[in-house]
């Protein structure tokens, strides 16, 4: 089915193409026939070149491939009108969750959580949870994080989806989510066998403000392991609780982790994280010259 369906894409590409050399078709004729066409870099220009000229007018000439009886008319236009911004082609895209065709379901996922459509999380809460495949519920937990809805799928896929980086996918949109009870339902994966799952977890706790991530992170950072202690600092990263610097501090007094943790606190920016790299910097410790480092570019400022 594939197969024959790019032999009728690229017809209808050479078709279009062949028009437009006597003028009897415009520029948006020939890039939705490249959308339509298939996967590859002709497709993802042809995208790219619709985003810049606007939904208003690509949106009503990409919209008729979401019912097209091609499948990878289908799966072009799902992706096409989320990249160009077309709202008009929710409803659409909307009844393409259901589509046969996995690549078709993802570019739809992919597409409403683009537009940020709300309503729809519902609905890809239950992809997330019932796909067949894997890469749907990859997407599905990616724009249930974008959408902030739906803590409880993610939640649920986190514990129990047989995918790894779908259970990662789940814990990294989590992270932020404004009802920390529900986040805190991910508290037993703390102890889950994948050391992995267990930072991606405590991140989204650490989000929540869950003290039992500042537990499991500050025993991870005293572990005397770099590699958990540098799992610890990338998720206290960018978790936006007041003391987190205390814990990236304590990093920093580590040889493994002295120089992922500085940046972070740097990165940071805030008056605690600032006072902690200036008391290392002048602490003529292992940290020191890490911490004046971090300080300088601070205060550089974004080049």
């Amino acid at each position: 089915m594939r197969t024959s369906t790019k032999i009728v894409g690229w017809a209808l590409l050479c078709l279009v193409a062949g028009l437009t050399r006597v003028g009897l078709a415009d520029e948006l004729g020939l890039l939705v026939a490249q959308v339509a066409v298939g996967p590859g870099r002709t497709r993802d220009q042809a995208i790219e070149r619709l985003r810049f000229i606007g939904p208003s007018r690509a949106g009503p000439r990409l919209r008729p491939l979401l019912s097209s009886e091609e499948v990878q008319a289908r799966i072009g236009g799902a992706l096409a009108v989320g990249v160009v911004g077309d709202t008009s082609a929710a409803a659409a895209l909307e009844q393409l969750l259901r589509d046969e065709d996995w690549e078709v379901r993802r570019n739809a996922v992919q597409s409403l959580a683009a537009l940020k459509r709300t309503a729809v999380a519902p609905k890809v809460g239950r992809l997330l949870g019932t796909d067949p495949n894997p890469r749907v519920r990859l997407a599905a937990a990616k724009a249930l994080g974008v959408l902030r809805r739906q803590a409880s799928s993610l939640a649920s896929a986190a514990r129990s989806d047989v995918e790894l980086e779908n259970r990662l996918a789940a814990l990294h949109s989590l992270a932020g989510f404004p009802d920390a009870g529900e986040v805190a339902a991910v508290a037993p994966l703390l102890s889950d066998p994948s050391q992995l799952v267990q930072f991606g977890a405590a991140r989204a706790l650490c989000w929540s403000g869950d003290a039992r991530s500042r537990t499991y992170l500050a025993a991870a950072l005293k572990s005397g392991d770099d590699e958990r202690a540098g799992r610890a600092v990338s998720a206290l990263a960018d978790c936006p609780r007041g003391w987190v610097p205390d814990l990236l501090a304590l990093a920093a007094g580590q040889s493994g982790t002295a120089g992922a943790a500085c940046d972070a606190m740097a990165s940071r920016g805030d008056a605690l994280s600032l006072r902690h790299l200036e008391r290392l910097a002048s602490s003529h410790g292992p940290a020191s010259e890490t911490a004046s480092r971090a300080l300088a570019r601070v205060r550089q400022g974004p080049r």
